[in-house]
Parts: structure tokens; sequence; C-alpha cells
């Protein structure tokens, strides 16, 4: 199948339903129905914070945040602004006053958004690319944040389970390649905003070594596949998928 990149995305993406994948990354078929609020959502919260940490926060965040409602910032998405109901707006400025909070902690070193494009095989040009909401780097030291909207539910990440984020490790893994910067060195952290909540871990040298074997195993996992013979893994998913209308494997069993 065709892999221009891999990213934690593309990758859960086609180890949960290898036909979802066909239908988003190999045949790009565009859905027929509109972005899920959630991802509207998360996009907004993003841009507040981006622009708040861009200004240093010399203007207010929740300034930033009626601007966005109003419809004075334009970004991917905006214009679907007004799908937010009343309590995705409650959240809204909730989510994004904790952010003000934190970042005001932390400070405003570092980079927002920063582009992680890395070859996993060079020079065979696998390419694993991904985003850091924020990335602060003193050497010896860096840290690696990651902003969630998610709700508060059983599959929130702890203490134990966070070692095994796999968009963590491989931005971890980046830090450390490209900054020769040594694993116990770079904390990395979720920043949790429903019931605000941080959850940081570091990462063995072994497990960044294991994360690399994994994905560039899955990008040839992925770019040997036929797309003719793949098979669609049917459950609980299928019904937040935007191909579930024309999967056969999903209408073969409703």
């Amino acid at each position: 199948m065709n892999i221009e990149h891999l990213s934690v995305s593309r990758s859960n993406c086609f180890d949960q339903c290898q036909q979802q994948y066909k239908f988003k990354y190999h045949l790009k078929v565009i859905p027929d129905r509109p972005e899920q609020i959630y991802f509207t959502y998360g996009k907004i919260v993003h841009t507040a914070a981006e622009i708040f940490v861009e200004n240093k926060g010399e203007r207010k965040i929740k300034e930033i945040v009626n601007q966005i409602m109003g419809g004075e910032l334009e970004f991917e998405g905006s214009e679907k602004i007004y799908m937010l109901d009343d309590d995705y707006r409650r959240k809204l400025y909730e989510h994004t006053a904790f952010i003000e909070k934190f970042t005001q902690k932390v400070g405003f070193e570092g980079e927002i958004e920063h582009e992680v494009k890395y070859d996993l095989d060079p020079p065979n040009n696998k390419i694993f690319l991904g985003y850091i909401d924020r990335l602060i780097i003193k050497k010896p030291q860096a840290i690696i944040l990651d902003y969630k909207t998610s709700k508060d539910n059983s599959y929130r990440k702890t203490k134990s389970s966070i070692k095994y984020d796999l968009q963590l490790c491989a931005y971890a893994l980046y830090v450390h390649e490209h900054f020769e910067i040594e694993p116990e060195n770079i904390q990395a952290a979720l920043v949790y905003l429903e019931n605000p909540t941080i959850v940081n871990t570091n990462f063995t040298k072994k497990r960044l070594i294991e994360t690399k074997d994994f994905l560039k195993k899955n990008f040839s996992q992925i770019e040997n596949t036929d797309p003719d013979k793949v098979v669609g893994n049917v459950g609980w998913h299928c019904k937040r998928c935007d191909f579930n209308d024309k999967c056969a494997f999903y209408m073969s069993e409703m």
C-alpha cells in the first residue's frame, strides 16, 4: 500500500483496521461527512495555545479564544466553529485557562508545533513525521509536552502505561538522536486538560531502540501489504469510522 510517511495516527489506523487505512491513506478517499467535532475542538485549543505562547503571554488566552470564536482568526477547520455546542464552548474556556496557568509555570521558551521529520532507515527515506506541541531544549535536558483534549476515562495514560506511549517514545527518539540528548534527560509529558492532570516520564535507551525497530517494521509492513488482500477488522470502532458506509466488511455484519 501507499505510504508517503509514517505517523503515530497512521500506524494506529493500520493496526486497528487495514481496510480503514486503505480508504484513508492508500485510496485517499475524501469522507462525505463532516469532520468529527472533537477534531475541530482539538484544533481550536491547540491554536489558542500556540498563539498564547508565541505572544509570550502578553495577550490573555481568553482574549485569543474570543477572537477565534468570533471568527477573527482563521486556521484549518475554523469554519466549523459553529458546530461546537454549549458544553464544548464551556470546556474551551476551562481547558485554555489551564493551559495559560500551566504555561506561565513552565515558561515561554522553546518551540511550538515542532516538526519531527525523521528517517527511520537512512538512506531509504522511510520517514516518520509528527509535530510536538511544545519542545523545550535546555541542554543537557529537554522537555516534550503534548496537550490532550480527550475525556477523562479509563484510556487515560498512567505513570505505568505512559512508558509505552508510542507517540512520546517516537518524539523522545527523535530528540535523542537529533539534539544528541541522553534519554534519561528527556522529560516527556501528556498534559490532560479535562480534569487537569500531567503524566510525565522518561525513557531508557533500550525502549527508544525498541520503538525505532517497531516503527521500521510497521513502515515495511504497510509498504508490503497488498491493498487487494486487506481484511476489515469489524468492531466497536467502526461506528466512528468515516468509511463505514463504503466498507463491505462492516456492511456484511449489519
